[in-house]
């Protein structure tokens, strides 16, 4: 039986919110390699070769503090992903809160 608390337990810290997606490269009709191709988000070049020959994808994605930066993981398997996206030194970062200007438009 699966312990639903140890397996909440086991998700990164997360103040905004957690997903967790099973293949998402097949409802856009694209291979793993289409779909991670500018992803550096792999837990190891094995995992990425595994999930490219056996067309299996799991992606860990958690925004730790705010809506708009998140960090985020891919692996062939459930377990290999969530074993290795726990510790934050090996997350990547994506980060689009870097703007500081807006432009302004004033209508006539």
């Amino acid at each position: 039986m699966i312990n639903y608390d140890e397996f909440a337990a086991a998700l990164p810290p997360h103040a905004v919110s957690c997903l967790i997606h099973h293949n998402p490269h097949r409802e856009l009709y694209q291979s793993v390699e289409q779909y991670t191709e500018d992803a550096d988000a792999w837990v190891s070049e094995d995992e990425r070769q595994r999930s490219i020959d056996t067309d299996e994808l799991w992606e860990l994605r958690w925004y730790p503090d705010t809506p708009v930066s998140f960090h985020r993981r891919h692996a062939s398997t459930l377990q290999s992903v969530m074993e290795r996206s726990y510790a934050r030194a090996e997350v990547t970062r994506h980060d689009y809160a870097d703007v500081t200007e807006y432009d302004v438009r004033e209508d006539a």
